[in-house]
């Protein structure tokens, strides 16, 4: 028989089973990691909200959401972080009614805001309709003729064009007539919240060290 030596490898699923232990410790570290960080930069964003906003009310301030990476979801590991749907803000319930009106507008000095610089949707909705652009009141068919008509709607808003040429919408108050709504010309906005800026610098910042503590405690579960 010739002679020579045998090379046998034993132990091969042990080493399978420790591969895949430590690749699977690789993605909750990643994922952890992923989600702590989308968690600090939304806390980051919320922070500053205040900062850059005039009264920003209690849906602004708690609108920014993140997701959780989950290891077994299908596509690569992510974490987002958004803002809740503007069409529950009170501020889309705003822009619905300017577009009723068209162009751009502001309240006049005498116009009552609430605590967040806002008109409230009870007063938008009685203004558009003193005006004709909700047409007439639905219900009792007293409330949607006016006084002059037989009906008992009283009309407390009405709109006109200013001598400039703009559009104004006025309101009586008592025995004065205030200016409620003035039409002005396209706003140019500047932008405040530099939100992907912000949530950038804090993943570059947080990401690599939670990354680092979140492996060597998978490491240290692994023994």
């Amino acid at each position: 028989m010739p002679s020579g030596v045998k090379f046998a490898l034993t132990g091969l699923n042990q080493i399978h089973r420790r591969i895949e232990a430590g690749q699977r410790g690789v993605l909750r570290a990643t994922a952890k990691a992923l989600t702590f960080t989308a968690e600090r930069a939304q806390r980051r964003v919320t922070k500053i909200i205040p900062r850059v906003f005039d009264k920003p009310t209690p849906f602004t301030r708690k609108s920014v959401r993140k997701t959780t990476a989950n290891v077994l979801a299908r596509g690569p590991l992510s974490s987002n972080v958004y803002f809740k749907d503007i069409r529950a803000n009170d501020l889309f319930g705003e822009m619905h009614y300017l577009q009723r009106l068209g162009g751009y507008w502001v309240p006049g000095k005498d116009a009552r805001l609430n605590k967040y610089g806002n008109l409230t949707r009870g007063t938008w909705n009685k203004a558009l309709a003193d005006i004709g652009k909700y047409g007439q009141f639905t219900g009792d068919a007293a409330n949607t003729l006016t006084k002059a008509q037989g009906g008992t709607k009283r009309i407390l808003y009405f709109l006109r064009r200013h001598k400039n040429g703009r559009r104004v919408i006025y309101k009586k108050v008592r025995k004065r007539i205030i200016p409620w709504m003035v039409e002005v010309s396209r706003p140019q906005y500047r932008v405040r919240l530099r939100f992907r800026k912000i949530v950038t610098k804090v993943a570059a910042k947080e990401y690599g060290p939670l990354f680092d503590k979140a492996m060597q405690r998978e490491l240290a579960k692994a023994g």
